[in-house]
């Protein structure tokens, strides 16, 4: 949901921490370098983390890696994110190639 309907990219979605989100808000902030950008969360996308969350929860109940998204190995060390760079590279193209579909003006490129 954050790669094809926000249009994040892999290294966004590796940076996020628990603390960009705000449930209460319905809000996401993306912390890019120099600046930040908030997603206000549509409620599919809403739904989804809210899902996330409680699941992470259920598994992994005291975990303290601060990231968003953690997997098993990662829930224990705190130190990374459980998404490498070769599955975000991969990931975002493949999300890319249906936003260029549907967005076509947006990706135009311009004549020679």
């Amino acid at each position: 949901m954050l790669v094809c309907v926000h249009t994040l990219s892999g290294n966004d979605i590796r940076g996020l921490l628990l603390t960009d989100l705000d449930l209460s808000s319905e809000r996401l902030t993306i912390r890019r370098p120099g600046k930040r950008h908030i997603i206000c969360l549509d409620e599919l996308t809403y739904r989804c983390v809210s899902a996330l969350l409680r699941e992470r929860h259920r598994r992994r109940p005291v975990t303290t890696n601060p990231h968003l998204l953690i997997n098993r190995w990662t829930a224990v060390d705190t130190t990374h994110s459980p998404i490498g760079t070769t599955f975000t590279a991969i990931f975002s193209r493949t999300a890319m190639r249906y936003i260029t579909a549907a967005h076509p003006e947006r990706t135009a490129k311009p004549a020679r």
